[in-house]
Formats: structure tokens, C-alpha cells, sequence
């Protein structure tokens, strides 16, 4: 596991930045200690199939340095996804309840 920790970290990146984005764990409710830790227990339940999938690695650091932006990108598009779902599923609730409420109903 210790030859492939680049590949470990480019794991934890992109699992990082969905936590950090994604809606229930974005807030400061959730201590960052508690983020992190959670990113590197899902990068190592992960890694052994990301393992066997053969992920290609870069060669260079300057090709690392982009797999590192890229990964950390691709889990900021995954969270703002997730907070777009949530969003809309909370805004057309609130949409509904709107509707009954004018319809001038007496409960």
C-alpha cells in the first residue's frame, strides 16, 4: 500500500472535496477533523478496487500536481450535484405545501 500512497492520496482528494461540497457534512456543524477522517476511511475502503481497476498515474510531478486539481474538481462537481438534488427536492416540497395553503382550505 505504501508504493501506491500517491494513488491513496488522489483517492482522498476527490473524496475530500465531494464531503467538503456535498449538503448534510458542508455546514459547521461537522468538525474538520471529522471531514478528513472520513475521507481517508472511504479512500481505503475504496482503494483496493480503484487498485484493481488500473487508474493511470502520471509520470511527472507537474502531471501529478494537474491529477491532484482534476480529482479535486471532479468531487467539487459531485458535492454541488448532490446540494443541486437536495435543493431542488426541498424547494419543490416547499412548492407543494405553497400550492395547499392557497387554495383556501380550512383544516
Amino acid at each position: 500500500m505504501v508504493a501506491n500512497a500517491d494513488l491513496l492520496f488522489l483517492i482522498a482528494v476527490r473524496v475530500l472535496a465531494m464531503i467538503e461540497t456535498a449538503p448534510l457534512l458542508s455546514g459547521e456543524g461537522s468538525p474538520q477533523i471529522a471531514k478528513i477522517g472520513l475521507a481517508g476511511f472511504a479512500a481505503v475502503a475504496v482503494y483496493p478496487w480503484v487498485l484493481e481497476a488500473g487508474y493511470p498515474m502520471p509520470g511527472d510531478a507537474i502531471g501529478y500536481f494537474g491529477a491532484i486539481v482534476g480529482e479535486a474538481l471532479i468531487g467539487i462537481i459531485i458535492g454541488f450535484f448532490l446540494a443541486s438534488c437536495c435543493k431542488g427536492s426541498k424547494d419543490s416540497g416547499q412548492e407543494e405545501a405553497y400550492d395547499y395553503s392557497n387554495q383556501g382550505f380550512t383544516y
